[in-house]
């Protein structure tokens, strides 16, 4: 018997992603500095990954402003999103955020200065931070420096990625704009139907680990469809 099954899966990631039309994403690793204030570099953790596994570092280091430019498409109110590490009890990495236009200040907001309501499971997490900023069109400028301490642990001051949008009750996820990971499937002759296909994902995401069965009846999220 011969069964023919084309199976297309995203590995436990959503296939329609929910997020605004006017979304801006800004990568950490896309800031530069002309000191050794802000370096980037690849995620060292895989229990606290980021959405490309590599961040802006400022754990170390001096003082220094790292900078990127972003084109805001239209005049409007943003919330402005940064995801940040967050660190264990008093383990601190505070950093602050500017939006410039030239040399003028539009928007600031500080993070990581005060330890998080609930503690974190793990030595350090991604958290989500946000404020939100009136911003004109056109080319602007982010820039992040540090806060007192200069140096603070290496688990802190990571910064993983900041993203904008005029829709204030939009609660971003990086799963919206990851890479995708496509599995597809076709079985050949097989002796003893039904048969079924078992997947298991490693996420290096929140839920870490999950398993999926592809059948004729399609894509679940358990073993034994």
């Amino acid at each position: 018997m011969r069964i023919g099954l084309i199976a297309i899966l995203a590995a436990g990631c959503a296939i329609a992603s929910a997020q605004p039309e006017d979304l801006i994403v800004v990568q950490g690793e896309e800031f530069a500095c002309e000191t050794d204030a802000w370096v980037a570099r690849e995620q060292s953790s895989r229990y606290a990954p980021d959405s490309a596994l590599r961040h802006l570092y400022g754990a170390a280091g001096g003082q220094g402003v790292a900078t990127t430019k972003i084109n805001v498409p239209a005049a409007g109110r943003y919330a402005v999103w940064v995801r940040h590490t967050v660190g264990r009890g008093n383990l601190r990495g505070p950093f602050r955020l500017r939006i410039m236009r030239g040399e003028e200040e539009l928007a600031t907001a500080s993070f990581d200065e005060q330890a998080p309501e609930s503690d974190p499971a793990m030595i350090h997490r991604y958290d989500w931070s946000h404020f939100e900023a009136d911003l004109p069109a056109g080319l602007l400028n982010l820039a992040i420096d540090k806060l007192s301490p200069l140096i603070c642990s290496s688990y802190t001051r990571q910064i993983d990625c900041i993203a904008l949008t005029t829709d204030t009750e939009y609660q971003p996820d990086v799963q919206h704009w990851q890479p995708k990971v496509w599995l597809r499937v076709r079985l050949g002759p097989a002796e003893t139907p039904p048969v079924y296909i078992h997947c298991f994902a490693d996420h290096f995401r929140a839920p870490w680990y999950m398993h999926f069965s592809l059948s004729k009846d399609g894509f679940e999220q358990r073993v034994a469809p």
